[in-house]
């Protein structure tokens, strides 16, 4: 639901990994978009899609092709009437794999209305990536499923490239901006984490019975963050 609400309305929705369909249904059962473009790598995923869009009586507004990421677009008749007002979804796959598949397909990634992220893993990969490549976060929300967080992001494409201090590798500008409910208990995860963290790399270095420079660089950097978020955290509770 996290993501459905980011979707602005357009003409197409493009659901890269689709599994199940769920979400470019709902998309179209409410009128979020008018057709579907939904991409599955293996051919038994992709029928079981197609199964629940026909249960759904949707198979006419719906485009299945089997291909690998945004780059198997290039397969779709329904682009090549409107490229100018798609969405992309990317969500469920780890960030290493995001980067790889909006690389990829960088060219529809570009002329994209929006591009809605949802990193499994490696966030600051993905927010330093985007950064460098020239593509805007519009909006991001949290999310929390038991004890884990997970990050949506909406973004753009704008071509400018953007500096990035290592707090924002961390803690996404836009959650900051928009004080999202979930983000002090966010930050104070993320502080566990790094303490952790933290605490390993100081065992090691007196371990070793000598600095190591490129360690104790690592440290500083990760206090340095550490610092920040316990500054996020004193602005949220004013």
């Amino acid at each position: 639901m996290t993501i459905a609400e980011m979707v602005p309305e357009c003409k197409f929705v493009c659901d890269i990994g689709t599994d199940h369909a769920y979400l470019p249904i709902y998309l179209l059962e409410n009128n979020i978009c008018q057709k579907a473009v939904v991409v599955e790598v293996k051919e038994g995923p992709l029928k079981a899609a197609y199964n629940n869009i026909s249960k759904k009586n949707l198979q006419d507004c719906v485009e299945a092709i089997l291909g690998d990421g945004i780059k198997a677009l290039e397969k779709s008749l329904y682009l090549k009437e409107g490229k100018d007002d798609y969405t992309i979804i990317i969500a469920g796959m780890g960030g290493n794999l995001i980067i790889k598949i909006l690389s990829e397909g960088l060219d529809f990634a570009k002329e994209a209305k929006t591009i809605i992220l949802q990193p499994m893993s490696k966030l600051e990969v993905v927010y330093e990536w985007l950064a460098k490549h020239g593509f805007d976060i519009i909006d991001e929300s949290l999310v929390k499923d038991g004890n884990k967080f997970y990050n949506v992001l909406a973004v753009k494409w704008s071509g400018i490239e953007k500096p990035c201090k290592p707090i924002d590798l961390y803690v996404g500008k836009k959650l900051v901006e928009k004080r999202d409910p979930l983000l002090g208990e966010y930050i104070n995860w993320k502080i566990s984490v790094l303490n952790k963290i933290i605490i390993g790399l100081k065992k090691s270095i007196d371990c070793n019975g000598q600095k190591i420079n490129e360690k104790e660089d690592t440290l500083n950097k990760l206090i340095s963050i550490k610092n920040e978020m316990v500054d996020i955290l004193k602005l949220l509770s004013k």
